[in-house]
């Protein structure tokens, strides 16, 4: 299981997120905000992504980080706002640590990783044939959950070299082509490691996922009724034990 502060929000997670393996959601939780609803980003986003968000009160709320416990960016939360009128999604809502404030926080995000699906599949249709999450295969979420990272454009674009040279649209062929990707040269830092970033999320679903059992309570078969001793198979026992009493006390006078 994951550690308390991630495996909390499981139940939500199963509710909000349908077709999605939950422990993917949640690994992608445990990147992205440790568990913590609520969060406020550390770190600006990009001026196209930044918004004014609906408060309570009714007045807006300019914002310029990425928010929740999936840390969705304004233009995201207003998008998912305007398609879900009835949810009254607002900034207090997003920055909110209540389980109806997490639910929503974790609905937004795995509506932008279902359209994530969707951008990969429609890119190439034979390599991601899945175009809802329960059909896709755990490649064609691993492309998805870059994107919901650093955009699919950015991912988009090495998949098109990838394809133009023949190779495997793969995360294992991005890995090979691209090791130094999210590097800058100029300032020699990484400005974000998105296979790195992948990869954990994509252990992190299988290592923390093998050990919680969501199925049905397994069952062990009942045993089988044991069939009679015929009493003729209880007289040859009798014999042999007999005999090998008799054998026994020969041995001792002997």
């Amino acid at each position: 299981m994951f550690p308390k502060k991630v495996e909390q929000w499981r139940s939500i997670v199963t509710d909000k997120c349908q077709g999605f393996d939950p422990n993917i959601i949640l690994a992608l939780i445990q990147k992205e905000s440790g568990g913590q609803a609520g969060v406020i980003g550390r770190i600006q986003i990009s001026s196209a992504l930044r918004g004014n968000i609906k408060t309570t009160s009714g007045g807006k709320k300019f914002v310029d980080r990425a928010l929740g416990l999936m840390q969705t960016v304004p233009v995201l939360i207003n998008a998912f706002a305007r398609a879900n009128p009835t949810k009254n999604v607002t900034y207090e809502t997003m920055i909110g640590k209540t389980r109806r404030s997490a639910g929503i926080q974790i609905a937004i995000g795995c509506n932008y990783l279902a359209t994530q699906i969707k951008n990969v599949h429609k890119y190439d249709p034979v390599a991601f044939p899945g175009d809802t999450p329960a059909k896709a295969s755990l490649n064609q979420v691993a492309m998805a959950v870059m994107s919901y990272a650093i955009g699919w454009g950015n991912v988009k674009k090495r998949l098109t070299i990838l394809k133009n040279e023949g190779k495997p649209l793969t995360l294992e062929s991005l890995a090979d082509r691209f090791p130094r990707w999210g590097y800058n040269t100029k300032t020699k830092k990484w400005v974000n490691r998105p296979i790195q970033g992948t990869v954990k999320v994509m252990d992190a679903a299988k290592k923390y996922g093998e050990d919680t059992d969501t199925s049905e309570p397994k069952r062990f078969p009942l045993p089988t009724p044991e069939k009679p001793i015929s009493l003729a198979l209880i007289g040859v026992l009798l014999v042999l034990v007999g005999y090998a009493i008799m054998e026994n006390q020969k041995n001792e006078t002997t």
